[in-house]
């Protein structure tokens, strides 16, 4: 977002900035840096024209004073030229959610079948309950994963 000091502000800009190639997210190891604000400085304009070489792209837009008021104020404002596609369609997710559903039994029965009670079964859902290493290879067995999938111990 960006404001211009000592006028009233009529509008705001924003500006989505894009992650680098390979770059999901920043942290305090991988940190912003400056080198990939370029975009937007050349886009910025001056001050002295007005900004009159700003102007509205797919990372950028503006929101009118009006329609930020008539929104109590909210500046959490979506980038108009991304659709927001949701959470998916219904028709598509729900066979796949079913689908789940399906092998999540299988599994609970895979696991009743070692012997392993309901309450074992759910210490082991919350991490609870340390298994012993022959119910360990058991279950991965039963399961049919190799330790070296799982890439732990």
């Amino acid at each position: 977002m960006f404001f211009t000091k000592g006028a009233p502000t009529r509008e705001v800009w924003y500006y989505e900035h894009p992650y680098p190639p390979g770059v999901k997210s920043y942290n305090k190891g991988k940190p912003i840096r400056i080198e990939e604000f370029e975009a937007e400085r050349a886009w910025w304009g001056t001050e002295q024209d007005g900004f009159a070489g700003r102007v509205e792209n797919e990372r950028a837009w503006r929101v009118l004073i009006d329609r930020i008021k008539a929104g109590n104020y909210n500046l959490d404002l979506k980038n108009p030229h991304n659709a927001d596609t949701g959470p998916g369609d219904v028709e598509h997710l729900l066979p796949e959610y079913e689908k789940l559903l399906e092998q999540i039994v299988e599994t609970r029965g895979k696991l009743k079948a070692l012997g392993l009670n309901q309450a074992y079964i759910s210490q082991m859902e919350t991490g609870k309950r340390a298994i012993n290493d022959e119910q360990w290879q058991r279950l991965l067995e039963v399961l049919g994963v190799s330790v070296e999938r799982l890439a732990i111990r």
